[in-house]
Parts: structure tokens; C-alpha cells; sequence
């Protein structure tokens, strides 16, 4: 038993950071705090970090960070990087 816990803790930190790793997620935003952000989908909670080349969208129309609030559905892909935070590349928000 204590080897399948060992084994378990040893592989959960190995798939941890994946560096180049996509990831997406669509649902609404929980948390917003700086440049970070949270959002909550079917598989949990997914924490994004906006950077200078992070496109937001509000339908097809250019929108800024400053968009991106509690409670708006979103859909957002991005890219992990080597420190294990997942790098926003495009979040479009729900045409209001």
C-alpha cells in the first residue's frame, strides 16, 4: 500500500507541468485577481494568467483584459508554460 502511494504522489507530481501543454476551458469566470483569472468548467477549476500577447474578445469584437469579470462565461485556450502556469492565448467572452 505504501508503494501505490508512493507511486501516486510520484507520478501526480510528474504530470504536473508540461511545459507547451494547450489547455481549454469553457464556463464562467470565478475569480479575477490582477492577471490571473479562474475559470470553473465541467472538469473544475482552471487558473489562466493573462500576458502581452493574450487576445480577449466579446463575441468577434476586440475586447481588453479589463473585460474579463465574475460571473462572465468565457472560452479560453492557452499554453502552460515552463513554470507551470497556463499562459492565456485567446479568451473570447459571451456576446452580453
Amino acid at each position: 500500500l505504501q508503494w501505490l502511494l508512493t507511486m501516486t504522489l510520484v507520478t501526480t507530481v510528474t504530470v504536473a507541468a508540461h511545459p507547451g501543454h494547450e489547455h481549454h476551458a469553457e464556463g464562467s469566470v470565478t475569480k479575477v485577481r490582477g492577471q490571473i483569472f479562474e475559470v470553473e468548467d465541467a472538469g473544475g477549476k482552471v487558473t489562466f494568467v493573462l500576458v502581452a500577447s493574450t487576445e480577449v474578445f466579446i463575441g468577434k469584437i476586440r475586447g481588453a483584459p479589463s473585460d474579463i469579470k465574475v460571473g462572465v462565461l468565457v472560452e479560453v485556450d492557452g499554453i502552460e508554460n515552463e513554470r507551470g502556469a497556463i499562459e492565456a492565448k485567446t479568451v473570447r467572452l459571451m456576446a452580453r
